[in-house]
């Protein structure tokens, strides 16, 4: 039982499988089980060349390697060169010092033959040289197949031990109807872990995601990795870590992970997982499926063509997206904007300009997207919130609730879209135009002024509706100023005016609704509609 538990290696060259070998030593076995309990990357790496030379001990063959180079200036090759010397002159080559500190490099890796005969099934008996170039040659040779080894043996391992608890923290859940996996424990114990210590954090979750075929499975992760690399950086051992996580590191960016060298990072035509840092980043894909995450920081993010993915949690800032796509092109691409901890009713939306902003969700954060109305191959096409997502259709079909400020706004919806208008407080502006769009109001708002429009080939679809929350029907008051029609009385000095109301029934809401009854403009027409003067004349 002790012996299927203990971490294991497939047997290689002469020596058997890690676990059997481990049987038959106590040494190894020992030092495997020191392994398993290291729980940061240093202590495993300096335990792993032990493991390994006491592995290729249990190599039948096995023999420590204290041979001595071999000065050689015969060749057996019969197309080499002959060069005629005279005795003297053989001698003075043959008595030559060499640098002590190559020699020195070379006996530094003389045991390292031992292990690397066992593992590859080598017998490399003698090793002969000319000058010291060769010696180096020699040496180099021994020190990187050595180190390739370490890096197999470690990375072979990982699984078993350090990240063992991370992989087996990943469940199933339902989202939508489907099954997906279930990374929130995983991403609590990176979390836990990150509390104990950052550093151990950062080693285990980069590793980790370098398991991954395509990262992007856990969009999450990277986020957190992106939010543990800007730690590093503000703490000092971003350095240390990167130097030695070259391997792990390289293999990210085969992934497609771009890391934030500067704050301006532009990915290539293949599918780039651009990974922004705290500092306000420009991050630009390119023709790829795309991963844009700028975390902390305003920053602009641009997706161009391929299906894009931008990624937001709470804390991310003020960013602006631009993306763009074409006829041509739009079936495939399918834009969305992911917010990892971000539910939809948290959600708000604004028009500004061109622009359509989502804010509210978290303090000052606001995602803009920009020239939203101007051209659907300017619009995203998805939605994901942590609790469910929505498509741009669906979003227009339930209708865009679009908000003010708390000053004077002017809030324009689309041409056609069924949209939802509140102002809030100030004096603002609501231009609905087609479609059946909502007018939200409630005690405070303000005096507000309402452009409606619609026309014989839409009437009948374009309900319109003002929607006063907390406002009883008694408690409203009618008023014509000019062709207009105002609504008052029921809060201090806030009114509803509906430009040209009487010139024409295009310009006319269809229907009024209270906190107590609703009301349509037909039926209010019929019982009479009071209309109040002013104090003066």
């Amino acid at each position: 039982e002790q012996q299927r538990r203990t971490i294991n290696l497939t047997g290689t060259g002469r020596v058997r499988d890690l676990r059997e070998a481990a049987a038959l030593s106590e040494e190894l076995a020992a030092l495997l089980q020191q392994y398993t309990k290291a729980s940061d990357f240093q202590a495993q790496r300096e335990l792993l060349p032990a493991i390994l030379d006491k592995w290729a001990a249990t190599d039948l063959q096995y023999q420590h390697y204290d041979k001595t180079l071999l000065k050689t200036l015969e060749s057996t090759d019969s197309s080499a060169s002959v060069v005629r010397v005279t005795p003297s002159q053989l001698s003075s080559i043959r008595n030559v010092k060499h640098d002590p500190t190559v020699m020195q490099n070379f006996e530094q890796s003389k045991a390292k033959i031992a292990t690397l005969n066992s593992l590859y099934g080598l017998n490399i008996d003698q090793l002969y040289y000319t000058t010291d170039k060769d010696i180096r040659y020699i040496t180099d040779k021994v020190n990187n197949m050595y180190q390739t080894t370490v890096e197999l043996a470690y990375r072979s391992l990982l699984l078993q031990t350090r990240l063992k608890k991370y992989v087996y923290s990943v469940n199933a859940k339902q989202f939508e109807g489907k099954w997906v996996a279930d990374y929130s424990r995983t991403e609590a114990l990176f979390n836990s872990t990150f509390k104990q210590s950052p550093e151990n954090a950062l080693y285990d979750l980069s590793e980790y995601l370098s398991f991954f075929n395509d990262p992007t499975e856990w969009k999450e992760g990277l986020l957190l990795l992106s939010r543990y690399i800007d730690y590093a950086k503000a703490q000092g051992f971003y350095e240390n870590w990167a130097t030695t996580s070259n391997l792990t590191i390289a293999r990210l960016r085969g992934a497609g992970v771009i890391f934030a060298e500067s704050t301006d990072l532009k990915g290539d035509e293949k599918n780039n997982i651009l990974l922004g840092s705290q500092k306000d980043n420009n991050l630009s894909g390119s023709a790829g499926d795309d991963l844009l995450i700028g975390g902390e920081g305003n920053d602009t993010l641009k997706g161009s063509y391929g299906a894009d993915t931008y990624l937001f949690s709470k804390g991310h800032g003020q960013d602006v997206i631009y993306e763009y796509s074409d006829s041509a092109n739009s079936k495939s691409d399918i834009d969305t904007l992911k917010f990892t901890d971000v539910n939809y009713a948290e959600v708000k939306f604004r028009r500004v300009d061109n622009d359509l902003m989502l804010f509210g969700y978290h303090d000052t954060d606001s995602v803009t997207v920009k020239s939203f109305y101007s051209h659907v191959d300017y619009q995203f096409d998805k939605l994901e919130f942590a609790d469910r997502s929505i498509t741009r259709d669906e979003l227009i079909k339930a209708g865009l609730h679009l908000y003010g400020t708390d000053g004077n706004d002017d809030i324009k919806d689309h041409a056609d879209w069924d949209s939802i208008l509140e102002g809030g407080k100030g004096n603002d502006i609501l231009r609905g135009g087609y479609g059946a769009d909502t007018y939200i109001f409630s005690k405070g708002h303000g005096q507000d002024i309402v452009y409606e429009d619609t026309n014989n080939d839409n009437r009948a679809r374009d309900i319109d509706t003002l929607k006063f929350t907390d406002v009883n029907y008694a408690e409203v008051k009618f008023r014509r100023v000019d062709n207009d029609l105002m609504l008052f009385g029921y809060h201090d000095t806030d009114s509803v005016t509906i430009k040209s109301f009487y010139n024409h029934v295009d310009y006319q809401f269809d229907k009024l609704e209270f906190a107590d009854r609703s009301i349509t403009r037909d039926e209010l027409g019929k019982q009479g509609m009071a209309l109040f003067g002013t104090d003066g004349d």
